[in-house]
């Protein structure tokens, strides 16, 4: 934990936190792309579907494979950074009401 904790703490120095959604980057947000990069999601099972999925837009003409993997895999991205942060909502308003 102290390792992941001293490196939370070198990316916020990089990456100043604001605490609203006009400027910078929310506290979620930032927290998000740490967890992101410092916990990468991969599995057995997903690295045989992207591959699958591969095998299929070969067999399309004029199709640019890496360009749409990119795409699938930045939607993909997308909605794990919405889950996170929407878990970590729900886990807060959980531990607010815990307190009440």
């Amino acid at each position: 934990m102290k390792k992941y904790m001293k490196a939370l703490a070198s990316y916020v120095k990089e990456h100043p936190i604001m605490f609203d959604t006009e400027t910078g980057l929310p506290c979620l947000e930032a927290l998000w792309w740490h967890y992101a990069g410092f916990h990468p999601i991969h599995s057995d099972i997903s690295k045989s579907q992207q591959q699958l999925i591969r095998e299929k837009l070969e067999n399309y003409k004029n199709c640019d494979v890496d360009e749409t993997m990119d795409l699938i895999t930045s939607l993909c991205t997308e909605y794990e950074r919405l889950a996170f942060v929407a878990g970590m909502k729900l886990g807060i308003q959980f531990m607010t009401e815990l307190d009440q």
